[in-house]
């Protein structure tokens, strides 16, 4: 019983990382549309991975049960923060949309059936102590080593390092700013413009553009970003609902060292009667 229980959850985890993996790359707005910022989408793939080993690999049953255990126990906690909050999906599998109350009860199954399988005493406490005692200095350090580069590869997700990152290695061609656009209102279009600027010494070519929502309505591309100055783009939103929103638009360059450049805009919408 107990294998069977782990090759499904370990299954089910492959699935759940190759479609975070997958949307991450695949989709600039990959962070807008789970509702989690890269770097977490990241840690949780590395986490997920390591899961995945030591199911399908030789392993100590104990273990295992640990990992699965935690795993899915942060998964409780998320998919019912998200469920409370009134999310649509429980983001914990990408794309693939799980409604959060769904998840919440498929995660309770999960940690009843390892609970379970403690009690019948397949995993004990003392066999946990004893197999973290045995494991070997060089397998530490390889555990150790392995955590730090999932750290240091999700913390690399960050705008604000890789803004900085790309700037001393003069990788950053054209930068934009982020745009408050504060109070608006519901279901009425908000006018504003995107400030690019051009840090090289060469002029760049906008050549395409997209957004995160249909609500936005982009301004004419094929402008030109003479060296070393600036220019603004008309970027027009109609926000759907109220509450506090979060979008994108990003233009696609003909520069070989930087390709896209994105632009994030927030702002809250308010009733009619409201402002």
């Amino acid at each position: 019983m107990s294998r069977v229980l782990f090759k499904l959850l370990g299954a089910f985890l492959m699935v759940t990382m190759l479609a975070k993996f997958g949307i991450i790359v695949a989709d600039p707005f990959a962070d807008l549309k789970t509702g989690f910022p890269k770097p977490v989408l990241w840690l949780a793939i590395f986490v997920e991975l390591a899961v995945v080993v030591l199911i399908f690999c030789p392993s100590r049953p104990e273990f295992k049960w640990v990992g699965c255990l935690v795993t899915f126990s942060v998964f409780l906690m998320v998919s019912s923060a998200r469920w409370i909050l009134g999310f649509d999906s429980c983001g914990c599998a990408g794309g693939i949309e799980i409604p959060p109350m769904v998840a919440v009860l498929a995660n309770l199954v999960v940690i009843g059936l390892l609970a379970n399988m403690a009690r019948a005493g397949n995993v004990k406490l003392s066999m946990i102590v004893a197999s973290l005692h045995g494991i070997g200095t060089a397998t530490r350090a390889s555990l150790f080593g392995a955590a730090l580069a999932a750290l240091f590869v999700s913390a690399l997700q960050w705008p604000f390092l890789q803004q900085r990152i790309s700037t001393y290695f003069g990788i950053q061609v054209v930068s934009c700013d982020e745009v408050q656009l504060g109070d608006v209102t519901v279901s009425e279009p908000v006018k504003f413009k995107v400030k690019l600027t051009n840090h090289s010494m060469k002029p760049v070519f906008i050549v395409g553009g997209g957004k995160s929502c249909g609500c936005i309505t982009l301004g004419s591309v094929g402008q030109v970003i003479p060296p070393h100055d600036s220019i603004t783009m008309d970027v027009e939103v109609t926000p759907k609902s109220t509450g506090w929103f979060r979008q994108r638009v990003i233009y696609y360059l003909n520069s070989r060292r930087q390709f896209v450049v994105a632009a994030d805009f927030s702002g809250f919408a308010k009733g009619l009667g409201e402002l």
